[in-house]
């Protein structure tokens, strides 16, 4: 007979067993596994919102990677992927997937080359020059391209073959140029062609393409080039076979808010961490604007913030604080190359004019932003540099409110560990600074009293109103530890330049990057 008491224990012993089992077959976590587990967490916790080599991202963090792009003004239409984020933050780094990046590629301290359209040309290296240069490059290309491939396979065919020979970033590369020449819309090429890229064979009947594709992804993708496109095309992939930076090819790229910015070589191309360098100066000229307007909301127009850029180069910098401030900033940029002067102004025709009223002319920009031949040295009212035809009018207008530089700063023996589309192509004397890197930046240290200062002005003015004058830098990594000791507030060498150290900041991999100094 059944009882109660022997049903409870019979379900007792099941229970029992049951919980045996699961014991059993439970995986044993090793004190490796955990320690993996471990950082995994950890690397959650330190707000890392995209996983670099794997392109995951966070679920409960994807809006604050679209604030971050946003933020650092690389949030493009054509650069947007909704499910692959190339963008790295300051938040996203993590040494133990990246341990070494600078804003310049090294072949030397690159532990892993990042996949990533916004970064292009800035950190992916090649590990070798696995391409002879005296390869048959035509013969290379006739050989795996053929003449009468549609665009689709030429795309395929392309990045393969550089990706055969170690050239950085092919499959972006392969995008660029054969939108450049098709002659495709800067804005929408590139996207059409990443849609093209894609596809899969066979593709898609008539029935179904409406549903998967665009009629327009497919017809591009089965068109075949002219042999006046081809020609063009293969002409730029040997360029960029040999190494030749993808914005000296297209001679274009963008910068902070500025499409399509006219690149040309040997001036520096434009790098994502100097996009942070004009945030952070933006963010001090608003301050600077909102104390102004405190004190006289109707004299807007009459108070322009005077901007110094050192080494204008291309003009990135300058440009992009006039333009997000056209009626509020003055902007006067030097540069010792004249290449680099007169390709400053054509930028800023191409982005200021319509800042600056309706008629177009350099006259009228120059009222905004100005590129003038010029060192940091050189530029000064001292006796040496007096014009002589009237000795009572300085050379200079000085009485600048922020001074900003991208100034060269590699060291010397530092040169040699550059890649080769760096090293090659681009100015020499705009990436090496000298022995420690530091000429030019004690050139700007050693005038920022003066060009932050004018005889027509009291010299308490700026006192009485609260404002302060700052210089912003982009430096080696090397470069803030140094300078914080050197201009130390107090110390015998800040209290003789009158200039003092403020604070440094990381750029997004985490590298000391910029630093903020502060005329005394």
């Amino acid at each position: 007979m059944v009882t109660w008491w022997s049903i409870k224990a019979f379900g007792l012993v099941i229970c029992s067993l049951i919980i045996v089992v699961h014991l059993h077959y439970l995986p044993v976590v090793s004190s490796a596994g955990m320690a993996s587990l471990s950082s995994s967490v950890s690397f959650y916790r330190n707000k890392c919102i995209v996983d670099v080599c794997n392109n995951r991202i966070s679920p409960h963090t994807s809006n604050s990677v679209k604030r971050i792009q946003q933020y650092h003004g690389l949030y493009r239409k054509r650069y947007s992927h909704p499910k692959c984020f190339s963008f790295i933050s300051a938040h996203t780094c993590n040494k133990q997937h990246i341990s070494s990046h600078n804003p310049l590629p090294r072949l030397k301290d690159t532990s892993c080359v990042l996949k990533s359209t916004l970064l292009f040309s800035t950190y992916t290296t090649s590990d070798d020059n696995s391409l002879d240069r005296t390869t048959d490059i035509k013969g290379l290309i006739t050989q795996q391209i053929s003449t009468d491939a549609t665009i689709y396979d030429l795309l395929h065919s392309s990045i393969q073959l550089l990706d055969e020979q170690s050239i950085p970033e092919p499959d972006e590369s392969v995008l660029h140029l054969v939108s450049h020449a098709l002659n495709l819309d800067w804005e929408n090429g590139y996207r059409q062609l990443r849609e093209v890229i894609k596809l899969s064979l066979p593709f898609p009947k008539d029935c179904d393409s409406k549903i998967l594709h665009s009629e327009s992804t497919l017809t591009l993708a089965q068109q075949k080039l002219t042999s006046k496109q081809r020609t063009t095309y293969f002409s730029l992939l040997e360029r960029r076979l040999q190494f030749e930076p993808l914005q000296y090819i297209i001679g274009q790229w963008d910068f902070h808010y500025l499409t399509g910015l006219i690149i040309r070589k040997p001036m520096l191309c434009p790098r994502p961490e100097t996009e942070e360098l004009v945030e952070l100066v933006l963010a001090d000229i608003d301050q600077l604007i909102k104390k102004r307007q405190l004190l006289d909301a109707n004299n807007e127009d009459n108070n322009r913030i005077r901007i110094l850029d050192v080494g204008s180069g291309t003009g990135a910098v300058g440009i992009a604080i006039a333009h997000r401030y056209p009626k509020q900033v003055q902007v006067v940029a030097l540069d010792l190359l004249p290449e680099a002067v007169a390709l400053s102004n054509e930028n800023a025709d191409k982005f200021l004019s319509s800042l600056v009223g309706d008629s177009i002319n350099t006259k009228d920009v120059g009222s905004l932003y100005q590129a003038i031949a010029c060192s940091a040295e050189e530029f000064t009212n001292n006796a040496e540099s007096i014009d002589t035809t009237n000795s009572l009018q300085p050379k200079y207008e000085m009485n600048f409110d922020i001074v900003v530089s991208n100034p060269p700063y590699i060291p010397k023996q530092d040169m040699q560990d550059l890649s080769t589309d760096v090293v090659e192509y681009e100015s020499h004397d705009a990436l090496c600074g000298g022995d420690d890197g530091l000429n030019v930046v004690r050139d700007i240290v050693n005038r920022l009293p003066e060009w932050t200062s004018s005889p027509s002005i009291n010299t308490n003015d700026q006192q009485e109103k609260g404002e302060t004058r700052y210089c912003w830098m982009e430096v080696d990594d090397s470069h803030p530890s140094i300078m914080e000791q050197w201009l130390a507030p107090g110390s015998k060498e800040s209290i003789r330049l009158g200039v003092e150290y403020c604070s440094g900041y990381k750029d997004f991999c985490g590298r000391d990057r910029f630093v903020k100094l502060k005329v005394v």
